[in-house]
Order: structure tokens, then sequence, then C-alpha cells
């Protein structure tokens, strides 16, 4: 009876009905059984059923019983059978380290890899060394998990002799042996580079080959490369690696899937572009940015705020009307363009807190007229008055004593204070007055300011003071 106090029948009892009845009740209630009876009927089972949904069910069943309470009897069963599905069962099944090192020595890959994975709960010992570089030479397909799987066990012996038969490891981009070993690049990829670049043309491996060559950085593969790209212009892994070995002679290849590619391949080369030659990359991304596929876009937004010259001041004012706001309106500021500076005050004054603080930043160095704030805004938004005193501090030109005494008298206390630092920065002795009013303000942050501001006129007037 279950927790709903139902009352549950066993299993067992469906293949007690119609002999029609489909296995997988049964086959998933035995997997844990330690009934030998009931394991002999699914080996009964397992010999007897032709329906192929019941055959799975059956085989995944006996596959779990490997590792379940009658293992031992699964292993002698069938240790011995010339089915490699069954003695790969069998080699599961059994726990003895002796066997299974006879067992390295199969012909069958499915065997010898049951064996390798059970020896793992095993000591290693140096005499697999042997047994388990051969299998590591092996170069047929079927082979590349058990290749694989012997190459981590001679990396759990270790030694001089467990390196030697590692090197030995057939190199095919099935199983290659830098996805399981990360430090196999470093140590064995250079001696593996004239075999990868001649293995380049090969569909196989055109995307395990770039990958190593690129993280090598390997500059002979270039005109290899290039050549395979301007046939395939979609080539995502070379395009990765010409950007990873970042040779100036690739830029013209790249340029070519930059612009008629496919959507990742023009991603991949403005990316690539970027690491070799930000110039290219410019003059790439003002092309993609009216691409039709967003992420191009973005691709391209981020490349022209970040690397965009003069020929880029057009295309990133457009793009302060877009999420890029922020750092197009950077950008802008580090061009310097007069162009810039109508779109650039509009940011300042519309703009949230920092999409403003960008654009104040860049309207301290971009050359321009003096702007006042609209009466409307200063009146709604304290933080505007506040932003726009802190950029008077970058420009002078558009300051005079007069307007500075309007902003001493500024309902908001922080603009006070900020105006006392600027008269201070600025020397205003001028305004000494005003400013020293300041020290009965209400606020007492204000009045520490006026207060600090005064030691600092006091100063430059002064330096002995």
């Amino acid at each position: 009876m279950d927790d709903r106090g139902i009352q549950r029948i066993p299993a067992s009892v469906y293949r007690q009905g119609e002999p029609d009845e489909h296995w997988d009740d049964y086959a998933n209630w035995a997997a844990d059984s330690d009934d030998p009876q009931v394991l002999e009927t699914l080996v009964g089972a397992y010999s007897t059923e032709s329906r192929h949904c019941c055959r799975v069910v059956i085989h995944r069943s006996l596959y779990a019983a490997a590792h379940g309470p009658l293992a031992a009897v699964l292993a002698e069963r069938w240790w011995d059978s010339r089915d490699p599905w069954e003695a790969m069962v069998a080699t599961r099944a059994t726990g003895d380290a002796e066997r299974l090192r006879t067992r390295l020595a199969d012909e069958r890959s499915g065997v010898v890899l049951a064996a390798i994975e059970g020896l793992a709960a095993h000591a290693a010992e140096s005499a697999e060394i042997a047994v388990l570089g051969r299998i590591v030479a092996r170069p047929e397909p079927d082979w590349r998990w058990s290749r694989a799987a012997a190459a981590r066990r001679l990396r759990t012996i270790g030694g001089s002799d467990a390196e030697a038969a590692l090197q030995q490891r057939f190199l095919s981009p099935l199983d290659p042996p830098w996805r399981d070993d990360p430090k196999w690049i470093a140590e064995h990829g250079p001696a593996a580079v004239p075999e990868l670049i001649a293995q380049l043309g090969e569909q196989i491996w055109r995307w395990e080959g770039p990958y190593v060559l690129g993280a090598l950085r390997v500059t002979a593969a270039v005109p290899t490369i290039c050549r395979l790209l301007r046939d395939d212009p979609n080539w995502l892994a070379g395009i990765a690696a010409l950007g990873r070995i970042g040779v100036v002679d690739s830029v013209e290849t790249l340029m070519e899937p930059a612009i008629t590619g496919n959507a990742e391949a023009r991603d991949h080369s403005l990316r690539a572009l970027v690491r070799i030659s930000p110039g290219s990359a410019v003059a790439a991304a003002l092309f993609a940015i009216n691409d039709i596929e967003p992420d191009v876009r973005d691709r391209a937004a981020r490349i022209l705020t970040r690397h965009g010259d003069q020929r880029a001041v057009l295309a990133l004012i457009r793009l302060c009307d877009t999420a890029f706001a922020e750092a197009a309106a950077g950008a802008l500021g580090r061009i310097a363009d007069p162009r810039a500076e109508p779109t650039l005050w509009k940011l300042f004054s519309t703009g949230t807190p920092r999409v403003r603080a960008a654009a104040g930043r860049a309207l301290s160095r971009v050359p321009g007229p003096r702007r006042y704030l609209d009466y409307g805004a200063r009146q709604r938004d304290p933080s505007l008055r506040l932003a726009y005193v802190r950029l008077l501090s970058h420009r002078p030109d558009w300051e005079t004593p007069h307007s500075l005494e309007h902003w001493l008298r500024d309902p908001d206390p922080k603009v006070r204070a900020v105006t006392a630092h600027l008269i201070a920065t600025l020397g205003l002795d001028t305004l000494r007055v005003p400013l020293d009013a300041l020290l009965n303000d209400p606020d007492p942050r204000v009045r520490r300011a006026a207060a600090s501001a005064g030691r600092r006129l006091d100063h430059r007037l002064d330096p002995q003071t």
C-alpha cells in the first residue's frame, strides 16, 4: 500500500497476465530485484523478445542489474559470451580487478571501455601502462570512447612511462585529447601543428583543427585558413582562429564574411577584426550597424562605442537614441567632434541619471556654445540642476560670477554645496560675501562646504595661511 492508501499490485504480476503484455513495468521493477528467478525471467525475455520497444527496456534493466544485488550472477553467466553487448555487461558487473585487467586486451571496444571504467574503483598499477598505450594508439573510430578512458587512466597512473604512452595517442577529432586534458595543447600541441595544418582541408577537422591552431597562435596556419575561408565564408571556427592568431594579413579575408556571411559569421568576423585591427573593425561595423540581424547590430554598436573615430560620429549620434546612449555619449566625448554637441546636450537635459552623467562628461570635452537649462526642467528636476553645476566646473567658459551667485541661492542644499566647492575651485574671491553667507545655512552639509571653500580661497590668496 502506498502513501495514498492505494493497494499497489507487484510489478511481477504483470507477466502473469496476457502473453502479449509489454515488458516496461516488469523490467523497471526487476532492475533492483535480488530474486534470481526475476533475473532468469529477464534473461529469457532478452533471448526471445522480438518487439523493439520491449527489447530496449529489457536491455536497460539488465544494464542496470550489472550494478545491482545480482551483479555477480550476471557476470558469471555472460563472462565468456562472444556477444559484445553481453560481454560488456558481464565486465561491468564484475568487481575483480584482475579479471578486469584481462579484459583490457579484448578486441571489442565496448568491453574494453567497461573494463577501464571498472578499474577506476581500484588502485592503478604500472603494469597496465603497456596495454593502455596500445588502446590509446588505436585509430578505429569506434574506439574513441575507449581511447579517452584509457588516456584518463594513464593520467591517473602518472610517471614518465605513462606520459610516453600518452604521446602515442592517435589524434582524432572524434575524441580530441585537449577536451579532457586542458594542458595537452601547451605540452603536446606544438608537435601536432604540421599534422593539424595538413588536415584543415578535411571536413572532419574543420572545428577542432582551427581551435588548437588558434590557441597556439600558429601564424603558419593563416594562409591555409584564409584560403579555406574564402571558399566558405561561413566557417566559424576558421574566423575565430584568425581572430586569436591576430595576423594583420588576415584582415582582408575577414572583411568578406563580415559583409557576405550568415548572421553568425558576420558576428564572429566583427569580433575577430576587433582583436586584429580596431580600425578595420570600425569600417566593418559602420556597414553592420544597419544589419537586419539584431545581434550583429549590437556587436557593431559595441565596436563603435569602444573604438569609434571621426568616421563613426554620425552613427554614434544615431545610437544616442538607442539603449547604447550612455556608451555612445562616452565615445562622442572621446572623439570631441562639435557636430555631436546638440545631441549630447539633449541627452544631458532629458536622459536617465547614468546617461546624463555620460553626456556631462562628454560635454566637458566637446567644444560648443554656452548652454542654459530650460526653466521648466530646472524646476521639475533638482538632480538636473546639480548635474549642470558640476558640468560648469569643467566648462569655466560657460560661467559668470553672477550666475554662480544665483546657484548659491538654489532651494536644493546639494546644489548650494556643490556651487560653494565650484567657487573655491575657480578661485572666485569676488563671490566671498555670498559664500560666507552660507556659513549660516540651515543645512549642515552646506555649512561644511562653505567653510571648506572659504579655507581654500584663503589658501589661494595666502599660501602661508
